[in-house]
């Protein structure tokens, strides 16, 4: 019955380390050993309460003293085979034997006062084999006080039990109650700490393979606690840095591992972190005693105690050095593709002799006017300009003095134009002048004022005494496309050139 009783009311494996176990079972023998003494008594036809008592209580004992040194015993030999036998068995046993002969001295002189001897015996080898100590050193105990009793000779005492066996149960009641709990407690702490191992070794192992370290700093700087992780980030040891003393925060040389340039920020945080008890984030420069620096970044939360107190900062430090390494190494890398970029965008709308807009840009450039200058109803004015005879200045000069020429031009125009107007080479000696907002007669003064001033330029080149320019001017028209406006402005300059050249001819 207490074996069905077991199986079915535990889910754990039977272990005597184990709780949920080890009440079950009790539960169990109590309730078998009730319905043993009931059986036996309707038996025996015995129906006073002291047969009940003691047949029930025997049982229980029995049970409870038997059973784990048989569990004991066969685990022992399935799990270690002939080393529990001889190794700690033997040990175990050298023990028990003490407490035993202790326990046989004492019963067999009716030193009853020196009973709690065998307890310690029986404490102590809990201690040292946690349930199979315990198990065999009572059943040594139960055996060695059983032989020293005399179940024959005494006397009726309570409830009509016998005192001897009485007292020997109490005993032994005695004894399982201050040792299996003990006996469960020990069997805890050891897999609490074999958690806590684990866990500790889990931590340490993805510390080091995050490059991550914890530290704890409380608030009156007497306790500051890195881990294994945090001292290798700094490259350091344990006994190398002394915090029996404490750390003050208030005093700049208690950061030295800090970069000189970083240790002013790093204190100013921690101290406001402290003062205000809220979370905090910093990067900086770790300055390792080989010379070398570590990039690190540390965040950090407030800690309070059970009471809601404030107790300390807890924070972690991560080895950002390879990440700041690729993180500039991809800065370095942008800033190169833009300026790669912005010197092909360049390259692209830039005309190569003169350094201003090529046609592409300065027609792109239109086309942005147009549309900007229609939605807010304003008119745009344009210019074609032409340099005058350019052909003969190339075949009297040279192409090197033409191109000085049409640079020449183009540095003149850019000077006395407005940073709002645009201007670019549509190609050969011709330019296009884009002025936004203008009308048709303010355009032509400033285009005018371009005109003289190229014709009163003075050139350093031998036969070249003048060069002038004839201009296209047209001014925008309602829904009229850009290409319209483009060429009513050619048609200008045509009528410009026709008319005697150096002059500036407006759009019909």
């Amino acid at each position: 019955m207490i074996t069905q009783l077991v199986h079915r009311g535990a889910n754990a494996s039977r272990d005597l380390d184990n709780t949920e176990w080890l009440m079950v079972f009790l539960i169990a023998t109590v309730f078998g050993s009730l319905v043993s003494g009931a059986v036996a008594s309707l038996i025996a036809g015995q129906t006073s309460l002291p047969f009940f008592v003691s047949w029930s209580l025997t049982v229980c004992l029995g049970t409870l003293i038997v059973v784990p040194l048989v569990i004991t015993v066969v685990k022992g030999w399935r799990e270690r085979g002939a080393l529990f036998l001889l190794r700690d068995a033997a040990v175990l046993a050298g023990l028990t034997f003490a407490v035993s002969f202790i326990g046989s001295v004492i019963f067999a002189s009716g030193g009853e006062k020196y009973l709690f001897l065998p307890v310690i015996g029986v404490i102590v080898a809990t201690y040292l084999f946690g349930a199979s100590g315990a198990s065999v050193s009572i059943s040594l105990i139960a055996i060695t006080a059983t032989l020293h009793t005399d179940f024959a000779s005494s006397g009726v005492g309570i409830l009509g039990l016998n005192q001897d066996i009485l007292f020997l149960q109490l005993y032994l009641v005695c004894l399982l109650c201050a040792v299996w709990p003990l006996s469960a407690l020990i069997a805890d702490q050891e897999r609490l700490l074999v958690r806590y191992a684990e866990t500790n070794g889990h931590l340490e192992l993805a510390e080091s393979t995050a490059s991550v370290g914890h530290w704890y700093f409380d608030t009156n700087g007497s306790s500051l606690v890195w881990s294994d992780e945090v001292y290798r980030i700094h490259g350091v040891r344990a006994d190398d840095l002394d915090f029996s003393e404490g750390v003050e925060l208030e005093n700049p040389a208690s950061l030295a591992l800090y970069h000189p340039d970083d240790r002013e920020i790093v204190r100013a945080i921690l101290l406001d972190a402290l003062r205000s008890q809220q979370g905090f984030a910093y990067r900086a420069r770790v300055m390792r005693p080989d010379g070398s620096y570590r990039h690190v970044s540390s965040i950090g939360h407030p800690r309070f105690d059970s009471d809601g107190e404030f107790d300390g900062l807890f924070g972690t430090v991560q080895d950002v050095t390879d990440q700041t390494k690729i993180l500039e190494e991809l800065r370095v890398a942008r800033a190169a593709a833009v300026e790669e970029a912005n010197t092909a965008t360049r390259l692209a709308e830039t005309d190569e002799l003169t350094g201003i807009a090529n046609r592409r840009k300065i027609l792109d450039n239109l086309r942005t006017v147009s549309r900007s200058s229609g939605a807010a109803e304003q008119e745009v004015t344009i210019a074609i300009l032409d340099v005058d005879h350019f052909k003969s200045v190339n075949d009297q000069h040279g192409h090197q003095v033409g191109d000085t020429v049409l640079k020449r031009v183009a540095k003149i125009i850019s000077d006395e134009l407005r940073s709002t107007d645009h201007f670019g080479r549509l190609g050969g000696e011709e330019f296009l002048v884009v002025l936004p907002g203008e009308k048709c007669m303010s355009a032509s003064l400033i285009l005018e004022r371009l005109r003289k001033r190229i014709a009163e330029e003075r050139w350093q080149v031998p036969g070249l005494a003048q060069v002038t320019i004839s201009a296209g001017v047209a001014t925008t028209r309602v829904d009229e496309t850009m290409e319209t406006l483009l060429g009513r402005a050619d048609d200008a300059l045509y009528q410009a050139k026709e008319n005697g050249r150096n002059l500036l001819q407006i759009a019909a």
